[in-house]
């Protein structure tokens, strides 16, 4: 689930084109976790791992295209892309237990919290009612790319002889699909009252 707001101005090129800029930012309840056991290669210990990923909010900085349809002046088809950025926490954690002897064993936890810039792109339809020509509503669809957290883990144990350090070098994608809605009023900054959209 996500949801916020948007800013942009559009310019009505002729009666067909519509260029125009587009920024946003929202709040995100985009996560996942995973889980995994496996026995070591040794056969005298088990290795733990768990993952937690999560989005807590983006914003993206767009250019937009449209072109309206020529017997439907009031619906807009458009592409649109640009920047993108987003807040990212992401956490992995590593266990070994040695069982031969048993009780030696080691854990580790690396964790990440911040801000990572990509760029998205996508496409909608847009349209203004006959009746309400200052208003719009839309649905959109966004593909976002954030890049990767690359998370180094350390994980120290010994086994009833040498200690051994381990290190785990683990990688999260963040790329992800979004299909979203919203509702425009049109207005013009020059004179303060709501344009008429020719669309």
């Amino acid at each position: 689930v996500l949801g916020g707001g948007q800013l942009g101005y559009n310019y009505q090129w002729n009666s067909n084109l519509i260029l125009g800029v587009e920024a946003d930012i929202q709040a995100s309840d985009v996560n996942g976790s995973a889980y995994g056991l496996k026995k070591a290669i040794s056969g005298n210990a088990i290795g733990q791992a768990n993952q937690y990923s999560a989005i807590d909010w983006f914003g993206t900085a767009r250019g937009r295209i449209g072109f309206t349809l020529p017997a439907y002046s009031n619906f807009l088809i458009y592409g649109t892309g640009g920047f993108a950025y987003g807040y990212i926490n992401d956490t992995n954690s590593k266990a070994t237990l040695v069982f031969n002897p048993l009780g030696n064993g080691a854990s580790g936890v690396a964790t990440y919290g911040n801000t990572k810039s990509g760029w998205t792109a996508g496409g909608g339809i847009e349209w203004s009612p006959q009746t309400f020509s200052a208003w719009s509503a839309k649905i959109e669809y966004l593909y976002t790319d954030l890049g990767s957290v690359v998370q180094t883990i350390p994980t120290t144990y010994t086994s009833g002889g040498p200690i051994y350090t381990t290190i785990w070098r683990h990688s999260t994608p963040y790329q992800f699909n979004s299909i979203r809605v919203g509702l425009n009023w049109h207005f013009n900054p020059l004179v303060g009252e709501p344009i008429v959209e020719k669309y």
